[in-house]
């Protein structure tokens, strides 16, 4: 998911030095999150705000298609009683 955001950049031209210097996020976790490594939710919107998108930009879940397909891991989406 956030993979996806960070190739989408890289294919218009972000290195991981760039990518790191805008969102001030150390360039060694850039690359691990390249590589699709799991951040904490400040580090999303780090990236969200850098790049002026939304979080769910960066997570890939811009739309209702999208977001159907995410899993959110270790909660259910029913309400509870």
């Amino acid at each position: 998911m956030l993979r996806e955001f960070l190739n989408e950049m890289r294919k218009k031209g972000w290195t991981q030095e760039a990518i790191a210097a805008k969102t001030g996020i150390r360039q060694g976790l850039i690359s691990k999150l390249f590589n699709g490594a799991d951040c904490y939710a400040s580090t999303v919107i780090k990236i969200a705000d850098a790049f002026n998108v939304s979080t769910d930009k960066v997570l890939s879940r811009d739309t209702p298609e999208k977001r159907k397909a995410c899993v959110t891991l270790g909660t259910s989406n029913k309400p509870k009683s």
